[in-house]
């Protein structure tokens, strides 16, 4: 399993919010709106999760846990 990079922004309106997924994090406005209201690094999105559930599946995989480590959401082990 290999872990999908981005190309261009994902844009998808979501009720009355348009949210963009980009590989800096993920952005958030009000539908019909011109400015950004939020934006959210990947590694704050990380940080919510709890200790005891991994962020993601493939972050138990060595692949994903350098990827958690290359975006900041995860502490380097002896390896890194």
């Amino acid at each position: 399993m290999r872990l999908t990079v981005l190309t261009k922004p994902v844009t998808r309106r979501v009720k009355k919010m348009v949210v963009t997924i980009t590989p800096e994090g993920v952005t958030m406005r009000g539908y019909k709106r011109r400015k950004r209201t939020l934006r959210v690094s990947w590694a704050q999105v990380a940080s919510l999760a709890p200790a005891n559930q991994p962020v993601i599946r493939l972050a138990e995989n060595v692949d994903g846990k350098r990827q958690l480590q290359a975006m900041g959401a995860a502490e380097k082990g002896p390896t890194g």
